[in-house]
């Protein structure tokens, strides 16, 4: 299985462009991409947590984690012991991202018309994925 993750983030990293003067990876599933390290300052964003972590799974991450100049966790308590500076950054939305914009109203009625989404009903979002490991 770990054989497999590997091979996954060496096909992404040359699918990436990786000699950048900083290079900010999220999540621990991408973590091996440091391994394809060109140049530059690498730097690894953290939001799960890693307090209490199963040990066959950190044992193999965090050998990874640990070769990056500095690491990034959104609580304080997530962090675990590591080598390498470590940073809280709490997460927060960006509200003039572009992403955050208000939406038109003919964008809005594009998106309803182009997905079928039924206007005499309510609406349930689920921003996040949809899974076991978020809202459930």
């Amino acid at each position: 299985m770990w054989d497999y993750h590997f091979e996954v983030n060496r096909k992404n990293a040359e699918a990436c462009q990786l000699d950048a003067d900083a290079v900010l990876i999220h999540d621990p599933q991408p973590s091996p991409l440091v391994e394809f390290r060109k140049k530059g300052k690498w730097i690894w964003r953290c939001h799960i947590d890693l307090s209490n972590p199963v040990k066959g799974v950190w044992n193999y991450l965090g050998r990874y984690c640990e070769k990056y100049d500095a690491a990034i966790f959104s609580v304080g308590k997530f962090a675990q012991a590591m080598a390498i500076d470590q940073f809280i950054i709490p997460p927060a939305i960006d509200p003039i991202s572009e992403k955050n914009r208000e939406l038109r109203g003919d964008e809005i009625n594009e998106t309803v018309v182009k997905f079928h989404i039924p206007t005499d009903r309510p609406i349930l979002l689920q921003v996040s994925r949809f899974d076991r490991f978020k809202d459930r």
